[in-house]
């Protein structure tokens, strides 16, 4: 782990997540398989206001920022992750069910488990996530990757992404701003679900 942190950006996340800004964190306690070195600083944001001061802390120090998600897909070496790493705390793992024209819509945050969210829309008697039975991980990482499986994947079940830039500004993507492919979608460059 070669970067070191100026005690700047980590006086100023650790004034707005308190404990939860937590110096060399063992990755490992974060991934499915249990294997990684530690976080230079990981950081668990409860709320898009807690996301936005890391995120402009981290840019205005010039800060690497890595996403960590639910920590499948992903081996972390030993040696760790430089920088701030930032996984999604409870907050963002909210799913709201509302009535719309023609149907139902949900709206599930990016910690979400995506296996849950299937089996609760199934549960509603709602088609479309079938296929993300069994496929580990969140929404948010779903939507980076455009995750999929038996002919399927998230891009047609997606009407808007909504999450923070780089700047800790709110960014609103419409799905058809969002140039989806096999198991990627082109989002912005910083761009947190």
């Amino acid at each position: 782990m070669a970067e070191t942190l100026p005690a700047a950006v980590v006086e100023a996340i650790r004034a707005a997540l308190g404990r939860r800004a937590r110096l060399a964190e063992p990755l490992a306690r974060h991934t499915s398989y249990r294997i990684g070195g530690p976080a230079e600083l990981l950081v668990l944001p409860e709320s898009a206001d807690e996301l936005a001061a890391v995120l402009r802390a981290a840019t205005a120090h010039g800060a690497r920022v890595t996403l960590l998600g639910g920590g499948s897909n992903v081996l972390v070496g030993d040696g760790g992750i430089a920088g701030v790493v930032v996984k999604l705390g409870r907050g963002f793992g909210r799913v709201e069910w509302s009535a719309a024209d023609g149907g139902e819509r949900v709206r599930a945050g990016a910690s979400v488990q995506l296996g849950r969210l299937a089996r609760a829309a199934v549960a509603r008697g709602l088609a479309g996530l079938e296929f993300a039975e069994g496929i580990p991980g969140t929404v948010g990482g779903a939507l980076f990757m455009n995750a999929g499986a038996y002919g399927a994947d998230v891009a047609p079940i997606v009407e808007e992404i909504e999450g923070l830039g780089r700047d800790g500004a709110a960014v609103r993507l419409d799905a058809a701003e969002v140039d989806f492919g096999y198991r990627r979608a082109h989002l912005p460059a910083g761009f947190v679900v």
